[in-house]
């Protein structure tokens, strides 16, 4: 009997070796399988909705200029009146887009020249067209990150004005008429230049191009000095040589720029600016060609 269980066992011993063998195989085969792969480690997929947020790509109110994060106003005259349905459109140097409030594209000034457009920090640059398309020419803001909104540069022919910031919830008032004159000084603004402003064919002496400033009241000579100007030549930064009060009308400006011929200069007068009775001027740019 023992013999025979003995013989037994020989005979199925390998049998069981190549089942054993073969069963590892199958087990093995089977773990490398991509279809037993996928149930048993499932590949960890990545959500790409967050790149496509930063490429404009995942919805919302995005715009290709990218997110607003400001409101500003001001207001717009052309050759000294009031530009009404002036189209702007805004253009940044390059950027990528966000989801949130869009940057305006374009927009159109009122019945009395005044506009509203949502930004973001830059230095974006407004080109203006009058109701037909024409071209009138245009300006550059420097939006910071914080802090009031400035104009950074100006085409001669245009004037901005009553520039004001604002979050994105508040509502700016479009309906004043910042520029109309007033019974009294209430409002510190500039009234008239010499040359006018959008001049050509301005005449220098000296190799200087001489400007005069009148404004509705009289000014604090603290807050008046070459520094605080912004002066541009063909839109290159220059520097005015001189700035001072006259002596007999303290209402009165006088800047000095070295001048040369056949060149556009603009000058901004900045909201730092103010009256003897403590009002602030609104940013003033003037420009005009010379001879």
């Amino acid at each position: 009997m023992n013999t025979l269980i003995a013989k037994t066992s020989f005979i199925f011993r390998p049998l069981i070796h190549i089942s054993c063998v073969l069963a590892i195989s199958f087990i093995s085969n089977c773990y490398f399988n991509p279809a037993i792969q996928s149930i048993v480690n499932p590949v960890e997929t990545k959500s790409s909705s967050g790149l496509l947020a930063v490429l404009g790509l995942g919805g919302g109110t995005s715009s290709s200029l990218g997110e607003a994060t400001l409101r500003v106003s001001g207001q717009l005259k052309s050759d000294g009146l009031n530009l009404i349905n002036g189209n702007l459109t805004v253009s940044y140097g390059g950027s990528s887009s966000l989801k949130g409030v869009a940057v305006s594209a374009t927009t159109t000034t009122n019945s009395v020249g005044k506009f509203v457009l949502s930004l973001k920090p830059g230095t974006p640059k407004i080109s203006v067209s009058d109701s037909n398309g024409a071209d009138l020419g245009s300006f550059t803001l420097n939006v910071p990150t914080e802090g009031e909104v400035t104009q950074k540069s100006s085409d001669p022919s245009l004037a901005l004005s009553g520039l004001k910031t604002y979050t994105l919830t508040e509502t700016p008032d479009l309906t004043t008429d910042d520029t109309a004159s007033s019974g009294g000084a209430s409002s510190f603004q500039l009234v008239s230049s010499i040359p006018a402003n959008g001049a050509t064919g301005v005449a220098l002496s000296g190799g200087n191009a001489y400007v005069e400033l009148t404004f509705n009241n009289k000014v604090d000579p603290s807050t008046i000095n070459t520094e605080i100007l912004t002066v541009l030549s063909n839109g290159s930064a220059w520097s005015a040589s001189n700035a001072y009060l006259s002596e007999s009308d303290a209402k009165i400006l006088n800047i000095v720029i070295v001048a040369s011929k056949l060149m556009t200069y603009s000058i901004t007068i900045p909201n730092t600016v103010k009256d003897i009775d403590g009002n602030f001027l609104t940013q003033t740019t003037i420009g005009f060609t010379s001879q």
